[in-house]
């Protein structure tokens, strides 16, 4: 599983209308999960959000942020990406704070291969095999 992260400054009283960007190009079949991390001082004050294209694809309802305060938050999913390679923008902003922050922002993905259901169980069975000597 994939896994694509970096770190977006937002600088001090962001507005929510001038937000700050960061996008990932993700290649993979599936994102599992989207997450932030808001190191403390950012007291839920450094809000968080992600799209493709207009769409925003976390948190839900649309319209709403991650945010937080020495915590990872995030949205488990599995959100089959529509186009390769897949823009995923995250969006942040810090309106009324007096300085800048650092969350970390985590985009998880899957294969194809590891969605399928039966995937662990294929696995299991050629371990066995294998130890069978089969």
């Amino acid at each position: 599983m994939p896994l694509y992260t970096d770190v977006i400054t937002v600088p001090a009283d962001t507005p929510e209308n001038s937000p700050v960007a960061k996008t990932f190009e993700v290649w993979e079949d599936y994102v599992t999960l989207i997450g932030v991390y808001f190191p403390p001082g950012c007291i839920a004050k450094v809000k968080v959000r992600c799209f493709y294209g207009s769409e925003q694809i976390a948190p839900l309802p649309k319209g709403s942020y991650f945010v937080g305060d020495g915590a990872f938050i995030s949205a488990p999913m599995r959100w089959k990406i529509p186009e390769k390679p897949c823009p995923i923008r995250f969006e942040a902003c810090s309106p009324g704070t007096h300085y800048e922050h650092s969350p970390v922002l985590y985009i998880e993905t899957m294969e194809e291969e590891e969605a399928k259901p039966y995937k662990i169980l294929n696995d299991f069975v050629s371990i066995l095999k294998r130890l069978m000597g089969l």
